[in-house]
């Protein structure tokens, strides 16, 4: 993921890859939520994001309507899409939950 600021007040989602194996299964809308808190957060008021359709990323065509982002316009043959935070953080249904802490015996010392 590679996220960089676009002027004052918009985050911008310049790369998010993710694994095949984990769409469908909560993590793309648990890593929407950390994205729009992280910019809510640096006091951001908007999220934009690129879809450029290739033939290996079909599976995540629909990933920013589906997290809530409004059609913002096209650049080319990508499609720019925004959030807008001053309607409040998206909310979505997952079983993945953030811990603050390493679980019992999975640190390294």
């Amino acid at each position: 993921m590679i996220l960089q600021r676009q002027g004052g007040d918009t985050l911008y989602i310049d790369t998010w890859v993710m694994s095949c194996r984990v769409l469908g299964r909560g993590m793309e809308e648990f890593v929407g939520r950390e994205i729009a808190a992280l910019a809510e957060t640096l006091g951001m008021r908007y999220v934009l994001g690129k879809y450029i359709p290739t033939k290996k990323n079909h599976l995540v065509a629909d990933l920013y309507p589906h997290l809530g982002f409004d059609r913002w316009g096209q650049d080319g043959g990508a499609a720019l899409w925004r959030l807008d935070l001053t309607k409040g953080l998206p909310y979505y249904t997952t079983c993945i939950t953030k811990l603050d802490r390493p679980l019992a015996g999975q640190v390294n010392e």
